[in-house]
């Protein structure tokens, strides 16, 4: 469930819905399900990515499920 959430995330951010990349992160999320801290097993290669990815992306996340 978490995954799908992360998948919808990233094709519904402009900055990410074309990226070509596989990533593996780890998020910490609180008791309303909401993420307060992601890290990027590995670089996209792309700070700029990276960057979209943790801050705009998953860092703006609530998972539907705490």
């Amino acid at each position: 469930m978490v995954q799908t959430q992360i998948e919808a995330a990233l094709r519904a951010n402009e900055k990410t819905k074309n990226a070509a990349t596989q990533l593996q992160v780890r998020i910490w999320a609180d008791g309303t399900g909401r993420v307060n801290r992601v890290e990027l097993a590995s670089s996209t290669g792309s700070a700029e990515l990276d960057a979209t990815i943790r801050n705009e992306v998953l860092g703006r996340l609530t998972l539907r499920e705490p």
